[in-house]
């Protein structure tokens, strides 16, 4: 403002509550301010489920059922949508205390939500009998 440079160390975040008056936010504070999809997921995407591999999802799963009676509707009409169109959701969860994308897909009367597997380092594989390693 008065053309003073600042050092990394003099510059702060804060939340301005009136004019004048702010409040010092710090990283420690942030660190416990709960995670927007705590107790929720919020989907990203719809995904035709055969587009999606099975197999590079399931480093983590988790059955998901309605927490009570409230979510009792959106829950059954997200299975059903999910299961009728043939799709999966990409879908932004929280857990232990880190928000993550995983997929979920319709299983019977539940949900899965399913973590992706880290891909491995890519390579031909192919040895010189022409067969693929392992």
């Amino acid at each position: 403002m008065d053309g003073a440079v600042l050092t990394e160390n003099e510059i702060g975040k804060g939340y301005e509550v009136s004019k004048g008056r702010g409040i010092p936010i710090t990283d420690e504070y942030l660190a416990e301010m709960p995670l927007p999809t705590a107790k929720a997921i919020e989907i990203v995407a719809f995904v035709p489920a055969d587009q999606v591999d099975a197999v590079q999802h399931g480093a983590g799963s988790y059955y998901l059922t309605a927490d009570g009676p409230v979510a009792s509707k959106p829950y059954v009409l997200l299975r059903e949508a999910l299961d009728r169109n043939v799709k999966v959701a990409v879908a932004k969860s929280a857990l232990r205390g880190r928000e993550r994308l995983g997929l979920l897909r319709p299983l019977g009367d539940a949900l899965l939500l399913s973590s992706p597997r880290p891909r491995p380092p890519a390579s031909t594989g192919a040895t010189r009998s022409g067969a693929r390693s392992r």
